[in-house]
């Protein structure tokens, strides 16, 4: 017969308690973040950067591996305007546990096309966006219990002026 000592105890506990944790990371999630940096697009003609763009998702499509069908994941009941800082803002998560196993040819992103931007609160600029729809051409497949980020980097610098805001770059990746 074996004696159950503190430490044993202890051991049997936290095993316990890690099997218990690992059954709440079976969701997986997609997650969308944006942010802003420093670095200018090409052709940019303004003389400093913005501390703020606000945007509004419309809608969030997922375009199956062969390219001939797409799923919304957006749920429109919900209006989606984000103030874009220089720092990661998380501007969209959808549990995507129910896909697992199926493989995706890209993500496509549809904004609002006006944004407003500028260098502080009382100055406020807009801009029209010349293609409100972003798409990472990207093929991925939803695995069990992985999570999928899609990091929006903003390329603005040099793209405000005192009278106007020019359309930033946009580059998309997934992590």
């Amino acid at each position: 017969m074996t004696k159950l000592t503190i430490t044993n105890f202890l051991f049997l506990c936290m095993n316990l308690l890690l099997l218990g944790c690992g059954s709440l990371t079976e969701d997986q999630l997609l997650s969308v973040e944006m942010y802003g940096v420093s670095k200018s697009p090409e052709g940019a003609t303004g003389t400093q950067d913005p501390n703020f763009q606000t945007y509004q998702l419309l809608k969030i499509d997922i375009v199956s591996e062969d390219g001939a069908t797409s799923s919304n994941l957006f749920d429109s009941e919900e209006e989606k305007i984000f103030r874009i800082v220089d720092r990661e803002q998380l501007i969209y998560s959808k549990k995507i546990a129910e896909l697992e196993g199926t493989s995706y040819s890209s993500i496509q992103l549809t904004f609002a096309p006006d944004v407003i931007g500028g260098d502080s609160e009382d100055k406020s600029l807009t801009m029209t966006l010349s293609n409100p729809v972003l798409t990472l051409s990207q093929a991925f497949t939803v695995e069990k219990a992985k999570d999928l980020t899609l990091l929006i980097k903003i390329n603005w610098g040099n793209t405000l002026t005192d009278e106007a805001m020019t359309e930033p770059q946009y580059v998309l990746s997934l992590d």
